[in-house]
């Protein structure tokens, strides 16, 4: 089984089970019928939230560079964008606009399949090259700074997996 980005696949891995551009993995196992299948199950009819707080169950022991969200109003004008009244409403509508800065894996694990790829000979031509799931290349599909030590300005080149519809904009995908 091949694909437009790989000759051989890791062994064991799922590279191209769910076609030639897949980004989702076995998350495709979660049909419709699934859901059904889920949803039967429940007897009680009781909701609960299964989210934790951002900030749960925190630390950084495992890796120092990351730290607690940070939350905070956005600017305007060089004041905080809090307590605000809407210009041009009747003096009655009042707002905050809030930002969220998040390490993602500072707490629990917000993660993609580009989260976490290998060195690994993808082409079978005896040369390792730097791949994540289903073949998606580094410095290719998975783009970010350049270079062990990049400093800020990031944006000179956007970071993320793009690949897909979004990819020309720089919406992830």
């Amino acid at each position: 089984m091949t694909n437009p980005r790989w000759k051989q696949r890791p062994p064991g891995s799922n590279w191209g089970d769910f076609g030639p551009d897949d980004q989702w993995g076995r998350l495709n196992l979660i049909t419709r019928e699934k859901l059904r299948q889920g949803l039967a199950e429940a007897t009680e009819g009781i909701a609960f939230c299964l989210s934790l707080p951002l900030d749960y169950p925190g630390g950084n022991a495992l890796n120092p560079r990351r730290y607690p969200p940070i939350l905070r109003p956005t600017v305007r004008d060089g004041r905080p964008n809090f307590n605000c009244v809407i210009e041009g409403s009747d003096g009655t509508d009042v707002f905050n606009d809030d930002l969220a800065i998040l390490w993602l894996q500072y707490s629990t694990q917000w993660d993609s399949l580009a989260h976490v790829g290998a060195q690994f000979d993808a082409d079978g031509d005896g040369v390792a090259e730097r791949v994540y799931y289903n073949g998606f290349r580094a410095g290719t599909e998975v783009l970010g700074p350049t270079g062990r030590h990049a400093v800020p300005p990031y944006r000179l080149r956007p970071a993320g997996a793009r690949h897909g519809p979004d990819a020309r904009s720089g919406g992830a995908a």
